[in-house]
């Protein structure tokens, strides 16, 4: 109920697509904090951003003397335009793995942590920067496509291109380059976290299985924490009280 509530207010607030927006726009900036600590997390933000819950779960990383670099996305990573969508992720892709290339050496452990749509970057810079020690994935789809076209917080979009001709059998091919599923390889050997919300209807429960069901075949054995609250709640519990 709390979700329902939450997508039709977001949904009324959405701008799909402007003129101006280019895939360069995609990464809204970063902000890295305690800098000179010895382990560094990477926090890969959701749509529209985390507002207070992923602030509070950042200042809970440098209370325990964490450095934090927390990734903020441009609304329109998201829209109705297909090939945008792809150029946007790959050009966040190229710049986060370059900014950890450039900072790595300063860290014993860099971890990360995905929240959401965050997880779409997170993998795509699994695949790029191999030098992460771990990672955390909280409500991660094992698709772009298909939890956009089936999650109630993005039945617009889904409007949108069905009217110019997409099916969801279609988007998923031409979407596998943004897909998490693609790049479940760039996590063996690492020490994975998976947070799966049973109640969820924003990313559907099916696909958050469905990724952690591929890791699993290509011999990644994350560690399965299922929340039966709902995608925001999930999010929220896991940034106040989860495991850092």
């Amino acid at each position: 109920m709390y979700d329902s509530i939450m997508c039709r207010r977001a949904t009324r607030r959405d701008v799909l697509s402007t003129d101006t927006y280019q895939p360069e726009n995609a990464n809204a900036g970063y902000a890295l904090s305690n800098a000179t600590a010895s382990e560094l997390t990477v926090i890969f933000s959701p749509w529209h951003g985390g507002g207070w819950a992923v602030d509070r779960f950042a200042q809970r990383l440098m209370d325990k003397n964490k450095a934090v670099m927390l990734y903020s996305f441009h609304g329109e990573i998201l829209k109705p335009n297909v090939e945008q969508v792809v150029a946007s992720f790959n050009y966040l892709q190229d710049t986060i793995a370059s900014d950890l290339e450039q900072i790595k050496d300063r860290y014993k452990s860099i971890h990360f942590v995905g929240i959401s749509l965050g997880n779409i970057a997170l993998a795509m810079v699994a695949d790029r920067f191999r030098d992460f020690s771990s990672a955390t994935m909280v409500v991660p789809g094992s698709s772009l496509a298909t939890s956009m076209w089936d999650g109630i917080r993005t039945q617009h979009l889904k409007d949108e291109l069905e009217e110019h001709g997409w099916t969801k059998e279609t988007l998923n091919e031409v979407w596998k380059p943004v897909a998490p599923v693609t790049y479940v390889d760039s996590f063996a050997g690492k020490d994975v976290r998976v947070i799966v919300s049973t109640a969820d209807q924003m990313i559907p429960t099916v696909y958050q299985e469905e990724l952690v069901t591929a890791m699993q075949q290509a011999g990644i054995d994350p560690i399965v924490e299922r929340s039966r609250l709902g995608h925001l709640a999930t999010i929220g519990r896991y940034c106040l009280t989860g495991k850092l």
